[in-house]
């Protein structure tokens, strides 16, 4: 069985210079609110930055965006699905996966 990753540290920050989105890959701009985790998987340690749509994504519809055999969201795992659903952006996105929910209800 594979161990998924431990977050050890996840809050939301006002931005004090530009990050890179990890799930969509945007810019995060100094000044704009984010959520940034701390994250281990073994001995490795990294940081994983999302922008609040994606926040918002990734926490409402976790199992499109998880990566099961890792247990782990992948880098880029918002930008991947951009496509897969014909949306230009992660907004549209987020507002397609909201509709999708409400019409299986």
């Amino acid at each position: 069985k594979i161990k998924p990753m431990e977050v050890i540290n996840s809050k939301i920050v006002t931005n004090i210079k530009e990050h890179q989105c990890s799930p969509c890959r945007r810019k995060i701009g100094k000044g704009e609110k984010m959520r940034t985790s701390t994250n281990k998987d073994g001995d490795d340690i990294w940081e994983f930055r999302n922008c609040m749509t994606c926040d918002e994504l990734m926490r409402g519809f976790e199992d499109e965006f998880i990566d099961h055999s890792e247990g782990a969201f992948p880098e880029g795992c918002v930008d991947d699905r951009l496509i897969e659903y014909e949306t230009n952006n992660p907004e549209e996105l987020l507002q397609e996966l909201k509709n999708n929910n409400k019409a299986s209800k």
